[in-house]
């Protein structure tokens, strides 16, 4: 078996300041924005600090955990990633794929097809307290209802309507949540399932895809512990981002007490901590039964300024499906809390702040890490430090197009901020902001926050909020001059835009604010200091509401053919003006982009009765639409409907 773990030299002697209560280390304002160069240190300089560097490091942070709680600004939910393409289908495509955000990059979903099959992910699991019960005494939540999680497979090419699963198969509880589903065309196909609990740890199911089938045949078993923060997949290779905390995951640490009450307790923390070694406290990967360590002592960067050490590592682990002993890693001891993927890099980024003696925030800021994604694994190739946190409220805040890197942060004050960075082997140089001096038009009025953000080739799109929806288009032909191009206030707001090419961007959103209807609009930015609304779509009232206003991954989009209009699905609950549930449906719209005719218009909805003996919406998150060039596909509530296009 062997074990590709990439060992990267460039660890530098870290700070590891922290102090009880909520003030952080600070450095002078200069620093906030100038580059951070890393020394590289020789094999024999590695390989004598690292060691006690990463087990410091991890020891202070239990240390600090034992002595009192320290709030962190990191989000461990966030799933940040942006790429600056369109995710339209490729032409002539049999069916819709996952909306991703780079072609050729795929996102777990709950929906994946192959050899027209479609396999559905759904979780019907109930949890409620049995503490209510005078016959269970200190029960927490538990999972009591019959119904449970699983797979289900439809046929694509059936003929009738509202067709059942041909096959249903039941996943075990102990998995945890499902993140999503993949699938791995190979010569042995797979559809491949990662699940995420908390304490467990992530695991990585593969199952035989081919068909016809009486079972799941389960071909790889893979644990992960962590917990997951993001994954992609690019031809045969899975890409994993996982936080793991010694203190939750590594068997050692299993009498750590987590909030100690007592001197005795701590004591106990503190004699397990001086006894602990560095071997016990780093992450091992299970691979069908065989026990392998995930990194080593010399394949972790450590932050070299202001990170409150909290014993958090972050991994990246990319798996070889083709050959699933061929592992390679790298780690960062830190929290990261956004993660994004180019073709050629993985980028992850830690949201921090400073405090100040009353313990309010003074500065937030970005420390965001570059690793280029080599044969031999992933190597870290630049940090920069940037003002304002990055994706605050809103995911799709960075982009890598030519050399560049494009970035949106958001500070304190609500004030936002485009910083563009030039990327080389090994270092990113920072090379502009906007606002700046010759273009100080902010983004956004004050207190908007950002719903939308859309990068694609050398523009902008970005989407402010608060009682209008003010719509910018800037310009990044010049990532050393960045500037806004023009504005469009209208009512309501995007929080997802897709652009199908320099003339034409796709909106959805709502009309008002949350409580009104869902808007889908169509912008004309061929004339980009003057942007339009050519056509706008308002669905339902008050509460009503698409799972794609919260995740991309429920719209779809297929490429026509030549001359023929874009095809979009997007599922959506409907509700009455009096707040009433109206129906679910599948809303099929059409975007012609013919020169001179550009439009959109519905196409049709596939209208989902009303139940009236419930009343309200069964839409869930894990329902989808898939497009063919002659079909509409609606999986839904356990059933698959379709129809003609």
């Amino acid at each position: 078996m062997t074990l590709n773990l990439n060992k990267t030299k460039w660890l530098t002697l870290p700070i590891l300041c922290f102090l009880f209560g909520l003030v952080s280390c600070k450095e002078s304002d200069e620093q906030v924005i100038e580059n951070h160069t890393d020394n590289e240190p020789t094999q024999d300089e590695s390989n004598e600090s690292t060691i006690p560097l990463l087990e410091s490091y991890l020891k202070k942070g239990l240390e600090v955990k034992n002595a009192t709680v320290i709030q962190r600004d990191t989000d461990l939910n966030s799933d940040t990633v942006m790429i600056e393409s369109t995710s339209t289908s490729p032409a002539n495509s049999t069916f819709s794929d996952t909306n991703v955000q780079e072609v050729g990059i795929d996102e777990a979903d709950f929906v994946k097809h192959y050899d027209g099959y479609a396999f559905s992910y759904y979780d019907e699991r109930v949890y409620y307290y049995l503490e209510a019960s005078p016959a269970i005494a200190n029960t927490s939540i538990e999972n009591t209802s019959p119904y449970k999680q699983g797979i289900r497979v439809f046929d694509l090419n059936a003929t009738s309507n509202d067709n059942n699963p041909i096959v249903e198969f039941p996943l075990a509880d102990e998995l945890g949540t499902v993140s999503g589903l993949y699938i791995h065309q190979g010569e042995n196909p797979q559809l491949l399932l990662l699940a995420d609990d908390w304490k467990q740890g992530i695991q990585l199911r593969g199952y035989d895809a081919r068909l016809p089938m009486s079972n799941l045949i389960e071909k790889m078993n893979i644990h992960v512990p962590g917990r997951l923060l993001s994954s992609r997949k690019m031809d045969n290779k899975l890409y994993v981002v996982s936080s793991f905390m010694p203190i939750i995951h590594a068997p050692a640490l299993d009498s750590f007490i987590q909030y100690p009450i007592d001197d005795e307790q701590k004591k106990h923390n503190e004699e397990l901590i001086q006894k602990v070694t560095l071997k016990e406290l780093l992450p091992n990967m299970n691979i069908n039964g065989n026990e392998i360590p995930l990194i080593d002592h010399d394949s972790c960067q450590i932050p070299d300024d202001d990170i409150i050490a909290d014993a958090s590592l972050t991994l990246i682990s990319i798996i070889d499906l083709n050959d699933i002993t061929n592992i390679s890693s790298a780690c960062l001891a830190a929290n990261s809390n956004n993660t994004y993927v180019s073709y050629d890099a993985l980028y992850l980024s830690i949201d921090s702040a400073f405090y100040d003696i009353n313990g309010l925030e003074s500065e937030a800021f970005s420390d965001i890490y570059r690793f280029k994604l080599s044969d031999s694994g992933p190597i870290k190739a630049g940090k920069q430090r940037l003002n304002g946190r990055v994706g605050y409220n809103q995911p799709f805040c960075l982009s890598e197009y030519q050399e560049h890197l494009r970035i949106i942060t958001t500070d304190n004050r609500l004030d936002h901020q485009l910083h563009t960075l030039k990327l080389t082997d090994t270092e990113m140089t920072k090379l502009a902001s906007l606002p700046n001096a010759q273009n100080p038009e902010p983004i956004g009025k004050p207190g908007e926050n950002i719903f939308g953000v859309r990068f694609s080739q050398d523009r902008a799109y970005i989407v402010t909020f608060l009682t209008q929806d003010p719509f910018y288009v800037i310009d990044l032909k010049n990532p050393a001059l960045p500037k806004i191009l023009g504005e469009l206030e209208l009512p309501g707001f995007s929080t997802y835009l897709h652009p199908f090419n320099e003339k034409l961007v796709f909106g959805l959103g709502k009309e008002s604010d949350w409580s009104g209807g869902v808007k889908l609009a169509l912008f004309d930015v061929s004339v980009p200091s003057q942007p339009q609304v050519l056509t706008e779509l308002i669905v339902g009232d008050s509460y009503s509401y698409s799972p794609a206003l919260y995740n991309h991954r429920a719209l779809s989009f297929l490429s026509s053919n030549s001359g023929q209009p874009e095809k979009i699905a997007v599922p959506m609950s409907v509700y009455q003006s009096n707040f009433i549930w109206d129906f679910d449906g599948l809303y099929l719209l059409e975007v012609d982009l013919t020169t001179n005719n550009e439009s959109m218009r519905l196409h049709d909805i596939m209208t989902i009765e009303t139940n009236n003996s419930l009343n309200y919406s069964q839409l869930s998150s894990y329902d989808r639409g898939i497009l063919s060039q002659t079909k509409a596909f609606f999986i839904y509530n356990g059933k698959l409907f379709q129809q003609r296009w």
